[in-house]
């Protein structure tokens, strides 16, 4: 199921007004449960990396929940902060610092390169604005996945 932003919103809203848990929590949740998912659907085992494309808001930082997850689970995984200088939602920094704290020689983290990126422009911009995290072979590298972290949606292609 594909859910809208409001429909997440408002879900993210009831699920804090119903239960104890903070929002960084919930972060945690979610991020815990795509990993779980993304482990059933793919062989991670068989991936030589994979890259997570994060904005500075809370689905930015919901990526950075993937990306450590992922790097705890011995796979290579290189952050691409696409922040740009926009202010980071606190979850976003709190994410951030758990991540770099993994001090993993397979956890980076690296700024946007728009040379190195550009023949994927249109599908990291279009999984920046359309999906929380999006899954699909990034063309750069053979045995690759690559994760966006955004704004609306989380789905699997």
């Amino acid at each position: 199921m594909i859910l809208t932003t409001n429909q997440i919103r408002e879900s993210e809203r009831q699920t804090m007004a119903t239960e104890p848990i903070a929002s960084i929590d919930l972060m945690e949740r979610a991020g815990t449960r795509f990993v779980e998912h993304l482990s059933e659907t793919l062989n991670l085992n068989s991936l030589r990396s994979i890259y997570l494309f994060c904005g500075p808001g809370n689905n930015g930082g919901d990526g950075l929940v993937i990306a450590r997850l992922l790097a705890q689970k011995s796979i290579e995984v290189f952050v691409i902060d696409c922040s740009f200088d926009k202010k980071r939602t606190e979850e976003f920094q709190t994410n951030l610092q758990r991540f770099q704290q993994l001090n993993l020689s397979n956890a980076h983290l690296e700024p946007f390169d728009e040379p190195l990126y550009s023949s994927t422009i249109s599908t990291i911009l279009s999984a920046l604005t359309r999906c929380s995290a999006s899954v699909s072979a990034a063309p750069w590298k053979e045995d690759s996945v690559m994760l966006s972290a955004s704004s609306t949606c989380i789905s699997t292609r």
